[in-house]
């Protein structure tokens, strides 16, 4: 039992960064994966797999990953495996049955952008979930109207073009900090199309609402969310471009939420009258 008691103050309340435990276990799998660490050039056996058909990969670097062979025998009522560890000090590895290796749910054609590119511009940016982005196109025409230029940005290209295909907000920070320094006309306001969740990794079981990430900033409290934090570009706490967003979880929300916009603008030219009764 570990007890955190708090250094003066009126409220005893901790915020744990991490624990780390270190203890002695059995390289044994569980629900045939096991992943761990190991020093470099010992020989070592790895059981409780349930079918011979065992895998162990060193991910030390996840960039150069290697395979690792060893000699996989019976091991009571299921398997083992003795391998070797790769030498070059402490290693992590992973080590599964075939049955284990998860396959992608589909496989689509990812076509190129270029946002990149410096020779570009727009008065207002609009970011947002690739199935979201159709029901914001008339928003994007009005503004256009109204004499401004506008691009639509499916984010997943910023998480290829910026973040290596992981996603992830400093993509879009990173995407909007070159724009406003780079692109003629700067950009001056920026929408987010999108709901999003303070639990992005899913460990809480609602990282499905994450169309669009924000971030998570710190405050004398806690944390909480803020999309003010992609346009802070000199970490004064202050956005450098107007940013909403339309917290849509699907299509149809969308569609409605951008209707509700144009149909309320239609009626600005009534906000200038006003009616007195005495």
């Amino acid at each position: 039992v570990v007890t955190l008691t708090a250094q003066g103050g009126s409220m005893d309340v901790s915020l744990v960064d991490h624990v780390r435990i270190t203890y002695w276990r059995t390289y044994t799998a569980d629900d045939d994966v096991l992943q761990f660490k190991a020093t470099g050039g010992e020989w070592l056996s790895i059981g409780g797999f349930s079918t011979p058909g065992i895998q162990v990969v060193d991910i030390t670097d996840s960039v150069r990953m290697l395979n690792v062979r060893g000699k996989v025998k019976p091991d009571g009522s299921g398997y083992a495996i003795t391998i070797k560890v790769p030498s070059g000090g402490e290693r992590t590895l992973l080590a599964f049955t075939e049955e284990k290796v998860k396959q992608p749910a589909a496989i689509a054609a990812n076509l190129a952008s270029s946002w990149h590119e410096l020779s570009q511009g727009a008065d207002v940016v609009i970011i947002g979930h690739s199935d979201l982005l159709e029901s914001v196109r008339p928003l994007k025409e009005l503004r256009e109207q109204q004499g401004m230029s506008v691009v639509l940005v499916d984010v997943e290209d910023l998480y290829d073009e910026f973040n290596f295909g992981a996603k992830s907000p400093w993509a879009l920070k990173d995407f909007l900090a070159q724009a406003f320094q780079y692109w003629n006309p700067q950009p001056r306001y920026l929408i987010l199309v999108g709901d999003t969740s303070y639990d992005p990794r899913n460990y809480l079981g609602y990282g499905e609402f994450d169309l669009l990430p924000t971030k998570l900033v710190d405050t004398e409290k806690l944390k909480t969310a803020s999309d003010d934090w992609f346009v802070d570009f000199d970490d004064d706490e202050l956005p450098e471009m107007a940013v909403g967003r339309l917290p849509a979880a699907n299509a149809e929300e969308a569609t409605a939420v951008v209707a509700k916009i144009i149909n309320y603008e239609g009626y600005a030219s009534l906000m200038n009258e006003v009616l007195l009764v005495s």
